[in-house]
């Protein structure tokens, strides 16, 4: 009878495979509500999730564990890693950008630009100032007129050049990649 109690006793605590399949799952899931809830990002949120079935004596496992463990970390250390080296890079092209807009804010005032205009922007201001300064229009003038409206077209169109001059930009490019 006690054998037979025992065997009886044993069957009972063995259970079907699926059998507490879906209370895990559930156990999980509400585990994941609770946590997204308690954080108010999205009520009643549960992430996707994936189950993985280890076979094995219990070595086995705790070494298979600590494996998905170590990937799920390695992951998440190259995800920030990345981040870092994004956040870096942009910090930097933004550093040199604004290193180049020091470097011509004199080139901006005499286009009668802002600092950092595009360079359609600067095109179009100097085509207009151009025009508008052009010693050939100027040349009946008075002689100190005319000069003077040379000097400015000299400095509109050495501006010109240094703010589309290919070689810096590539050189800023080329340091902000």
């Amino acid at each position: 009878a006690t054998a037979a109690a025992a065997a009886a006793a044993a069957a009972s605590n063995v259970k079907k495979k699926g059998d507490d399949e879906g209370d895990v799952g559930e156990s999980n899931k509400d585990k994941f509500k609770e946590d997204f809830d308690g954080l108010k990002l999205f009520p009643g949120y549960c992430p996707p999730m994936t189950t993985i079935m280890i076979f094995g004596d219990s070595n086995a496992v705790e070494i298979a564990e600590r494996m998905i463990l170590e990937a799920v970390d390695n992951r998440e250390q190259k995800q920030k890693q990345r981040q870092k080296e994004y956040d870096r890079k942009r910090e930097e092209k933004h550093r040199q950008r604004t290193l180049f807009h020091l470097r011509h804010a004199h080139d901006y005032e005499d286009l009668e630009l802002p600092m950092g205009a595009s360079r359609a922007d600067v095109r179009k201001a100097y085509r207009r100032l151009a025009l508008l300064w052009h010693p050939d229009k100027h040349m009946h003038k008075a002689p100190d007129e005319a000069e003077a409206a040379q000097e400015k077209f000299q400095r509109i169109q050495k501006a010109y050049d240094r703010l589309t001059a290919t070689e810096e930009d590539e050189r800023v490019e080329q340091i902000a990649s």
